[in-house]
C-alpha cells in the first residue's frame, strides 16, 4: 500500500511540474509578440481582421504610436498586426497591414 501512495504521489507531482511548465511558456510565448512601434503613412485604416474586407475602425496618422500584440494573415496570406494605436482620441485595437507599422 505504501509504494502504491509514492507511485501516485510521484504521479502527480510529476504532473503539477508540466502542467507549470505549460503554463509557464504559453505566458512567455505570447509576451514575445509584443513590439512597440509606429505608424509609417499617413491615413492608415485600422481594421476589425486582418484583411481589406474587413471594417475600418478609422484611419491612424503618421508617427502614431502602436503595440503589436500579435500577427495575423489574411486569405492571400498578406500579414497584419493586430495592434493598440495611441492616438489623441484613445486607444483603438484593430489591425493594420504590416507595410505600413515600423516597429522599434
Amino acid at each position: 500500500m505504501d509504494k502504491m501512495r509514492k507511485a501516485i504521489s510521484v504521479a502527480l507531482c510529476f504532473v503539477l511540474i508540466i502542467s507549470t511548465c505549460f503554463a509557464a511558456v504559453g505566458i512567455s510565448a505570447s509576451a514575445l509578440y509584443k513590439r512597440h512601434g509606429y505608424i509609417n503613412g499617413d491615413a492608415v485604416n485600422i481594421r476589425s481582421g486582418a484583411g481589406t474586407s474587413n471594417e475600418s475602425l478609422g484611419k491612424l496618422a503618421i508617427n502614431t504610436p502602436v503595440l503589436v500584440t500579435d500577427v495575423g494573415f489574411d486569405s492571400s496570406g498578406v500579414r497584419w498586426y493586430k495592434l493598440t494605436a495611441y492616438t489623441a482620441g484613445g486607444e483603438i485595437n484593430g489591425y493594420v497591414h504590416s507595410n505600413y507599422v515600423t516597429i522599434t
